[in-house]
């Protein structure tokens, strides 16, 4: 019986394919194969939106946004720059800036993120002029004087569409039609400046003409400017008018316009018309081509 037992049991063994599993076997059997898990993780760790550019990637900003130059799929998108890449920045082109806009003649270009539109300029009304979205009068704009992108630098302003001197005293005259009309400034130490005495040295008081116009309308210009600071005293303004065809007269007149500046003082401006050549002598007082007295400070 023993022995029929033992047979017995061997013959069941052997159906069953061999031994029974301890409870270590089940285990291993019944938990998941992660052999491979770390070798798939670092082949797909270059993935869009990480910072890093990789694989087939053009640009990777760190989200998979599109619209900020570097799209969902990390590809560049038009109208954007992107470089460097961990991780990429990108920045608009400036089309209108750079000139690669389509806009006809004539139309305002106006840049947007990732392209440009071209508008209808807005109204600016002689005598000004657009410059870009801007309105400005080139006769007095510091930074479109006389032209668009003109700009007056330290130490000048816009007089007239010119760049002139200014500081610490300025005196400027314009005048209405062209012709040769003299600016003359006599100083509180009674020395004259003017197109013949232009200075700056002692014997302009260190004031200094730096524009002679002898064609246009103007501008003629006198300042002390930077460390020359203009002397104490009376001052005397006389205009000349002798280089006009036609001369001033009742059927032709010329008038003028002379403004003094001074720094943290509003402009003295001071307005005339001329019938007739006025006489000289040499800016004295009772002279009749003087414009303007005043006293400084």
């Amino acid at each position: 019986m023993v022995v029929l037992g033992a047979m017995l049991g061997f013959a069941l063994m052997g159906a069953c394919g061999g031994s029974a599993p301890d409870e270590g076997t089940q285990r291993r059997a019944t938990s998941p194969d992660i052999s491979g898990v770390s070798a798939m993780s670092a082949a797909d760790s270059d993935f869009c939106g990480d910072g890093v550019v990789g694989g087939e990637e053009v640009c990777d900003d760190g989200n998979q946004q599109s619209g900020d130059g570097c799209n969902s799929v990390c590809q560049e998108e038009p109208g954007y720059t992107c470089q460097g890449s961990a991780p990429s920045v990108c920045t608009d082109i400036d089309e209108c800036a750079n000139g690669t806009h389509t806009c006809v003649p004539g139309s305002l270009c106006v840049n947007t993120p990732g392209g440009f539109e071209c508008q209808a300029p807005p109204a600016c009304a002689p005598p000004n002029i657009l410059c870009g979205v801007a309105c400005v009068d080139p006769s007095s704009s510091n930074t479109h004087c006389g032209a668009c992108g003109n700009a007056c630098g330290q130490g000048a302003a816009c007089e007239a569409g010119v760049c002139v001197g200014t500081g610490w005293l300025q005196i400027t005259a314009t005048w209405s039609r062209p012709g040769d009309a003299d600016l003359y400034v006599r100083t509180p130490g009674d020395r004259l400046i003017h197109y013949a005495n232009r200075g700056p040295d002692a014997d302009t008081e260190y004031g200094e003409m730096d524009v002679d116009d002898q064609t246009g309308t103007g501008p003629e210009n006198v300042f002390w400017a930077g460390s020359r600071f203009p002397p104490v005293g009376s001052y005397r303004v006389c205009l000349t008018a002798f280089g006009f065809d036609p001369p001033p007269s009742p059927t032709n007149p010329l008038s003028y316009t002379v403004r003094i500046r001074r720094p943290n003082r509003p402009d003295y401006v001071l307005t005339g018309t001329y019938t007739q050549i006025p006489g000289s002598l040499g800016c004295n007082p009772g002279d009749p081509s003087q414009v303007a007295s005043f006293g400084h400070p």
